[in-house]
C-alpha cells in the first residue's frame, strides 16, 4: 500500500505553479502592450498618408479645372523643396467671382497647395513636374517611424532629403 505524500511537499510544488503562472501572465502583458503600441504608431502613419493622400489629389482636381488654353501646363511646375513654408502671400486676383488667366489660376493653386500642405503634415511640402499631356505631384512629409526611410523610392530624383523623409507618388492625365 503506498502512503500518501505529505501535504507540505505539495503546497511548495503548487507555490512554484503560481509563479511559473504569474511569470507566464506578465510576458503576455508585455507582449500586449508592445503590440498596442505599435498598433498607435502604424494608426498615426496610416493617418498622415491618407492626408497626403487627399492632399496630392486636391491639386490634381486643381490642374484638371484650370485647363491649359495652349496645353502648356509649365505653369504648375513646382521644383522648390528647400523651405516647407510659403512666403508668397495670396493675391485677390483669383478669389471670389473674378476672372484670372491660366498662369495666374496656377500661382493661387499653387501657393494654397502648399499652404495646406505645411497646416496638414509634418514638415510638409510638394514637388509638381508635367510631362505633356500627364503630370508628376510628390507629396513630401517627415514621418518618425522607423518605416520612413524605406520610402525614399518614391522621391523625385536628385533631391536631399532628412532620414525619416516619406514620399507619396501621383502621376494624372490632364
Amino acid at each position: 500500500m503506498r502512503t500518501q505524500p505529505s501535504s507540505r511537499l505539495q503546497r511548495g510544488s503548487s507555490l512554484v505553479e503560481v509563479l511559473v503562472a504569474m511569470l507566464l501572465m506578465s510576458f503576455g502583458v508585455l507582449a500586449m502592450t508592445s503590440l498596442q503600441a505599435h498598433a498607435l504608431q502604424h494608426s498615426h502613419t496610416t493617418d498622415t498618408r491618407a492626408r497626403a493622400t487627399l492632399l496630392g489629389h486636391d491639386l490634381a482636381d486643381r490642374m484638371r479645372a484650370n485647363v491649359s488654353p495652349s496645353g502648356d501646363w509649365s505653369a504648375y511646375e513646382l521644383t522648390a523643396l528647400a523651405s516647407s513654408s510659403t512666403s508668397t502671400t495670396l493675391s485677390g486676383a483669383c478669389e471670389a467671382n473674378t476672372a484670372c488667366t491660366f498662369d495666374e489660376m496656377a500661382t493661387y493653386d499653387l501657393v494654397q497647395w502648399q499652404q495646406q500642405l505645411a497646416r496638414s503634415l509634418p514638415q510638409g511640402r510638394g514637388h509638381v513636374r508635367s510631362v505633356g499631356t500627364h503630370a508628376d505631384i510628390w507629396v513630401l512629409w517627415e514621418d518618425p517611424d522607423e518605416a520612413g526611410a524605406q520610402a525614399h523610392d518614391l522621391c523625385p530624383a536628385g533631391l536631399i532629403m532628412a532620414a525619416h523623409t516619406r514620399c507619396l507618388y501621383l502621376r494624372i492625365a490632364l
